[in-house]
């Protein structure tokens, strides 16, 4: 896991974005730490052996499905209550939105994680240039890490996070320690995916479908609270 430190960002985009994406505002969040990588077909594997939680579902997908099962893929066919049962299990819990945006593209404005302009070869979206039709095994784009490291942040799968979704969050939400909307009917998912366009691989770009939603193109990864830091000892005299 990469640790992202306390501080604020600038959520949203104030160029590309959507109206659900605007406007611009510092949020501050705590520290917290993100996995480096999205959870694989095979961690995926391990945590359903181990405690007979069902196995992903793939609703529609017309291929071969063993394009997206290979051990190193990210895992997909899980919603939101699987993502969160995988957290759990491994002592970790989902991403805010808040987070996973932060994690994504640091604490200055940035379309993509590693800047202001798409490159093909660096994340894995719609198309054939980037060296994979379907998903790649994570980790597979070293030169589009996030400012903290993290793989993956724009294309591959996206990502579900543990927010509600809300059009006017960025607008009327918090802005310190934001956890999206109280209750909806929506889940929201972030980064884009093999299927999405550049665009939608941005940083800021917002998804939000059913919770229940099993697709070949969501995925996830985890984040964990960071512990607080120690008090200084007091000194005698």
């Amino acid at each position: 896991m990469a640790l992202i430190p306390e501080g604020p960002f600038p959520r949203g985009s104030r160029k590309l974005g959507g109206v659900d994406e605007q406007p611009v505002r510092d949020v501050t969040i705590g520290a917290f730490y993100m996995d480096l990588f999205e959870v694989t077909t095979e961690e995926y594997g391990r945590f359903t052996a181990g405690t007979g939680h069902k196995k992903p579902d793939i609703m529609v997908f017309y291929k071969d499905l063993s394009l997206l099962t290979g051990p190193k893929q990210p895992v997909v066919g899980v919603d939101w209550d699987d993502a969160q049962a995988f957290c759990h299990w491994s002592g970790k819990r989902l991403p805010t939105e808040a987070e996973w945006e932060k994690a994504a593209h640091g604490p200055v404005e940035m379309d993509w994680p590693w800047g202001p302009g798409f490159i093909k070869w660096e994340a894995n979206v719609d198309g054939d240039e980037d060296g994979y039709r379907y998903t790649a095994p994570v980790g597979s784009y070293e030169g589009g890490r996030s400012p903290y490291g993290l793989y993956d942040m724009a294309g591959n799968v996206s990502e579900w996070v543990s927010d509600w979704y809300s059009p006017t969050y960025y607008h009327d939400g918090f802005t310190t320690m934001p956890t999206g909307a109280d209750s909806g009917d929506m889940r929201v998912h972030r980064g884009g995916s093999w299927n999405d366009s550049i665009s939608d691989s941005r940083s800021t770009k917002r998804f939000f479908v059913f919770p229940y939603r099993r697709d070949a193109t969501v995925g996830f990864r985890c984040g964990m609270d960071a512990p607080a830091p120690s008090a200084p000892e007091a000194k005698g005299h």
